[in-house]
């Protein structure tokens, strides 16, 4: 399932937002936005992510919100336009999105 990762964290804790972005990376998620990863991850996998990043922001104020995306929400989204995503994420969401 795919699973939607958001969170701002004050610029004054970049190098926690720096451990923020690669701990997504390391769990397979690409990032889609400067904050803002998505990926495939198990319940159990987002669930271990969740823990993580609770450590990581433990002593900082931060807002983190993890979201699933069923397949059928994924085809009801709308995609305006796709700048910088890599050409393998963008191929691996194709049939999956509508692109206007």
């Amino acid at each position: 399932m795919k699973h939607l990762v958001i969170y701002d964290v004050p610029k004054e804790f970049n190098k926690v937002r720096t451990k923020i972005a690669q701990c997504c990376k390391n769990h397979g998620l690409e990032r889609i936005e400067y904050s803002v990863f998505l990926g495939d991850m198990s319940p159990n996998e987002a669930e271990t992510l969740a823990m993580e990043l609770e450590d990581l922001t433990r002593e900082i104020s931060a807002d983190i919100r993890i979201f699933p995306i069923c397949q059928n929400c994924l085809k009801k989204s709308i995609i305006v336009r796709i700048g910088a995503l890599s050409w393998d994420f963008q191929e691996s969401i194709k049939g999956s999105v509508e692109f206007v």
